[in-house]
């Protein structure tokens, strides 16, 4: 098991692979934060079915850690994205597991597929109103939404 226990925010301004089997856990007040001013590194996670990648607030319960901030070019196969909920940012207006607010050209390869958003403390997903659209509730991307206490996906004005 490659289990990580993370007490301060992860700001990934280079671009990230999380290979199967990592397991990412957050204590509360940190997120994990990918933004990319570069457009051309991505945020990776490269789970598997039987090895998923999983981040996670430490307590395991909804609310319990930030999120994951998406604000750049993504490649997510087979990731569970669990308990987040908290204000991801000092400035934010919703809650999410998942903050989607890439502003760049086109979706060049972004995807979400064979992973589950569950537990959150607010939405699901928050998609800015200035990302380029991308329809993470597709059910060809066969995704997974369960349990977020304010619904899955909601649009928002920034």
């Amino acid at each position: 098991m490659n289990y990580y226990l993370i007490d301060a925010d992860m700001n990934i301004i280079d671009g990230m692979v999380l290979e199967s089997g990592v397991i990412l856990k957050f204590k509360s007040g940190r997120s994990l934060i990918y933004d990319d001013f570069l457009y051309f590194n991505f945020f990776e996670a490269r789970g598997t079915v039987d090895n998923p990648v999983i981040l996670d607030g430490d307590t395991g319960t909804p609310g319990s850690w930030g999120g994951l901030y998406l604000g750049g070019y993504f490649r997510i196969d087979h990731c569970s994205i669990l308990n987040g909920g908290e204000f991801l940012l000092p400035d934010a207006s919703e809650k999410a597991n998942v903050v989607y607010a890439y502003n760049g050209p086109g979706n060049n390869g972004n995807r979400m597929h064979n992973s589950t958003v569950a537990n959150s403390a607010g939405y699901g997903i928050v998609q800015e109103f200035i990302t380029e659209d991308y329809d993470f509730l597709d059910p060809a991307k066969n995704n997974i939404f369960t349990d977020n206490a304010l619904g899955d996906f909601i649009k928002v004005r920034e």
